[in-house]
């Protein structure tokens, strides 16, 4: 299974994906130590998560977050904005 995560100041949004794609479900945890513990373990409830990607995690860390808890955390890059060479 794979974890996506948008990841904001106050707010995380995260998606559930199998490994096909399919969306299987999708929340938002606060962006708080407290926010990363239960937005992995709702993740988990839907299977070993084998790859997390964030996205925007330049200040919020989720990536090693994610990747310092048993699965591979990947900084995804933005589709707007500096991540994606946009003046934006």
């Amino acid at each position: 299974m794979v974890l996506g995560v948008d990841t904001h100041r106050d707010v995380h949004v995260a998606a559930v994906l199998s490994v096909m794609g399919t969306v299987l479900a999708t929340d938002e945890f606060p962006a708080t130590a407290a926010g990363y513990r239960a937005l992995l373990k709702w993740a988990r409830k839907s299977g070993a998560v084998r790859r997390a990607g964030a996205e925007g995690t330049g200040s919020y860390g989720a990536s090693r977050y994610y990747s310092r808890r048993s699965c591979d955390g990947v900084r995804v890059p933005s589709l707007t904005g500096h991540d994606a060479g946009c003046d934006g």
